[in-house]
């Protein structure tokens, strides 16, 4: 805390670089202190949750409790609060009813002539996968390449 300060937790301006640096040397070392025993740890994540839950209340602007217990995730220890959005979210990803516009190239693949065989001038196939050209060769005695 700073010496010019009156009360916990309230300052003046924002805290330097410095001060910063050995508040997480302190906890750096209050964790390695309390690692291998289990109540020292659960007494750190109490401490930890409940200032996470101050700040965020602070910071949100709540000053009293929520009408139906406190909304969490997780397994109700985490002090992790879920909000309601403010206003319409969102989705991720292109809308379903979005129409786009097709490049140059799509759009000249969509004008391109149909291929028609040469065997029955029909569109769609050639004519080594022509029907008709078989049957012929078939009726014929003939076989027909592959």
């Amino acid at each position: 805390m700073r010496s010019g300060d009156s009360q916990a937790g309230t300052s003046s301006s924002r805290t330097t670089p410095l001060e910063q640096w050995n508040l997480r040397a302190k906890l750096a070392k209050v964790y390695e202190d309390g690692k291998d025993d289990p109540n020292d740890m659960a007494t750190l994540e109490e401490f930890c949750d409940q200032f996470s839950t101050n700040v965020s209340l602070r910071r949100t602007g709540h000053t009293g409790t929520f009408p139906f217990g406190t909304p969490s995730l997780g397994d109700g220890n985490s002090g992790q609060f879920v909000r309601d959005p403010v206003g319409p979210v969102k989705t991720k990803g292109r809308p379903k009813n979005a129409t786009r516009i097709k490049s140059g190239i799509e759009t000249s693949n969509d004008n391109r002539r149909k291929r028609s065989c040469s065997y029955c001038e029909e569109v769609g196939h050639i004519s080594t996968r022509c029907a008709k050209r078989r049957l012929h060769a078939q009726s014929q005695g003939d076989s027909v390449d592959q």
